[in-house]
């Protein structure tokens, strides 16, 4: 290519393009043409702004229609509160769980939040399914159903896991609390909300979905 020309974009520096005269000019087509941290806004690059949540600090979503990052609003990574009577949810209404830090028992739980419907997750955070036991404690594979008993180590009792899906607790509405007592889903007492299957996985039982830490990561590692 002839010195101080271009065919592509590819050979302009950052924050130009290559015109239809084969030349570098200012400008741009898409944030990719831009310098990092800037993005196209009608052709030119602009600092400030954002194309999607990757673009965000932990714990904030890109607003597209707004053209910036906002703070994600919810229970994210907040501790989890003692269930009374009074309040039968450690994490606010809905299918919000309560979920262990590393899966780790003696560390401090957080609230997860729900993204069962395909909610975004805010930065630093990610859709996970929420596995919970089939419940039953056991201190032998003869104990359980499924004929797979869980013990960790060091300790003598554990729990069983499922091996099928009917091996998992049918789901039924709280007719207190009006959500269901498994998944947590809104439902109507005496109606099918809660009739849907719980299925088996890895031997444990899928209840839900939440937005927790990326993998390898903890809420203290996000700074909460």
């Amino acid at each position: 290519i002839e010195q101080g020309k271009c065919t592509s974009d590819k050979h302009c520096p950052p924050g130009q393009i290559c015109t239809e005269l084969y030349r570098c000019a200012p400008g741009c087509r898409d944030t990719g043409d831009c310098t990092l941290g800037w993005f196209c806004r009608d052709g030119r690059c602009r600092q400030g702004g954002c194309d999607s949540t990757a673009d965000c600090a932990v714990g904030q979503f890109c607003d597209v229609e707004r053209d910036e990052c906002v703070d994600a609003q919810g229970r994210y990574c907040t501790p989890c509160a003692p269930v009374t009577p009074a309040n039968p949810f450690p994490c606010g209404e809905g299918p919000n769980f309560c979920v262990m830090t590393n899966n780790d028992p003696t560390l401090e739980p957080f609230c997860g939040v729900d993204c069962s419907q395909g909610q975004e997750c805010p930065k630093g955070f990610s859709c996970n399914l929420i596995l919970v036991a089939p419940g039953g404690s056991c201190r032998s594979d003869e104990e359980c159903d499924s004929g797979m008993c869980h013990i960790n180590e060091g300790d003598e009792v554990g729990f069983c896991l499922c091996s099928a899906d009917s091996d998992c607790p049918r789901d039924a509405c709280d007719d207190f609390t009006g959500h269901c007592r498994m998944t947590r889903r809104p439902c109507v007492p005496g109606g099918n909300d809660c009739d849907r299957p719980i299925y088996c996985i890895d031997g444990l039982c899928l209840v839900g979905r939440n937005c927790t830490p990326v993998e390898g990561l903890d809420c203290a590692d996000l700074g909460y």
